[in-house]
């Protein structure tokens, strides 16, 4: 094992040990309709409200029985149905984005626990593009680095796969700048028409593989994949419940709901980037899936939902999105600590340019579990 992959894993496995108090034990039993059997079992979150995809293996939709399985930083998240998007009288949903679509996926995947840290990231050999942004705060080994644009994040998971042995996902040959750079010394957002940096981007597609399922190295989750896992087993607005209040999209009220799971920007938590692992997970043991950093997915923004995107009204199997040109704008999804409660929803998404970088943008990567891979 090469030394900074070492390193990685040993960051990651002290990545486990925040909030290790805070894991909630999972249900034995195997039925999704009795909430009380399937809720968090932890005293600080409310799952009286919760409901639950089905588990019956003989129904038209069956999800798997939600258990958590994490290893050295990383989550197996079993192959299996549900239904993304949220329903029409979700709070802040997305009118025409989030139309509920049935997703089968057929592969099962590993997914970070956490989202990367700055000493995950500098441990890869790139520097730290989070000192020299707008706070000096959001800097900090276990916070998640961020000031991160999505082509940056493919050359950390080509780093991870060459490290582990694994085929590369990501053809960087067209790419030019400077990994990590970040952005003007205090400034909060910038791109690649900011002159005064070197921003790391590509001209062609950075895709290797027509599948992306099919790559056997890390990668960016698919939108399908990150809710899927980010749901863990829920069909509320989070994996902690529906809101319990009557939230106004540009108020910054505080919601009991997310309290346990989620920073996110409320009348007393204006905040700054926060540790990974402060706040309870889902049930396959994610932590700050919502809220903290925004999380970039590989998922081409068009202003309409996956099943239109992926051109059949469903059920989809394995759904992508569609493919155009890298100047197309970008996913993300999860929220962040400088967003409002409304929008602290797991079907939420919003986008952005593939080569922007914010003070609250960052990311979790994915790997594909192939046979013989």
């Amino acid at each position: 094992m090469k030394p900074f992959f070492t390193l990685i894993v040993l960051i990651q496995l002290a990545h486990l040990c925040f909030g290790c108090s805070k894991k909630a034990a999972v249900s034995e039993d195997d039925s999704a309709t009795d909430t009380i059997n399937n809720q968090n079992s932890s005293d600080e979150t409310d799952s009286s409200d919760i409901r639950y995809f089905d588990t019956d293996p003989q129904s038209e939709c069956p999800h798997p029985k939600v258990v958590e399985n994490c290893t050295d930083g990383w989550c197996e998240i079993p192959a299996g149905c549900y239904i993304w998007g949220s329903p029409p009288d979700q709070l802040c949903r997305g009118a025409n984005t989030e139309t509920q679509v049935q997703v089968t996926l057929t592969r099962s995947f590993v997914i970070q626990q956490t989202e990367v840290t700055q000493a995950q990231w500098e441990a890869a050999g790139f520097q730290n593009p989070v000192v020299d942004g707008i706070n000096s705060q959001d800097v900090g080994s276990n916070k998640p680095v961020v000031y991160i644009n999505w082509y940056e994040t493919m050359a950390y998971a080509n780093a991870l796969s060459e490290n582990e042995g694994f085929d590369t996902c990501y053809d960087l040959s067209s790419c030019t700048g400077t990994i990590g750079s970040g952005c003007p010394e205090g400034d909060d957002h910038c791109d690649v028409d900011d002159v005064s940096i070197d921003v790391f981007m590509c001209t062609d597609d950075p895709h290797k593989y027509d599948d992306w399922y099919a790559c056997p190295g890390y990668r960016l989750p698919t939108t399908a994949e990150w809710e899927y896992a980010a749901r863990a087993g829920t069909s509320t607005a989070t994996y902690n419940g529906d809101f319990k209040n009557v939230l106004n999209s540009n108020d910054f009220q505080i919601e009991s709901t997310l309290e346990p799971i989620a920073w996110y920007r409320s009348s007393e938590n204006a905040g700054s980037i926060h540790d990974v692992s402060q706040k309870y997970p889902n049930r396959w043991g994610l932590y700050d899936i919502l809220g903290n950093a925004n999380e970039w997915i590989d998922y081409v923004v068009t202003g309409f939902s996956l099943a239109i995107n992926e051109g059949v009204n469903g059920p989809l199997v394995d759904p992508m999105g569609v493919k155009i040109p890298t100047t197309a704008r970008r996913g993300q999804q999860g929220g962040s600590y400088r967003k409002h409660a409304c929008l602290m929803q797991v079907a939420w998404q919003s986008e952005s340019g593939a080569d922007d970088r914010t003070l609250a943008d960052g990311f979790r990567l994915v790997r594909t579990l192939l046979a013989n891979k």
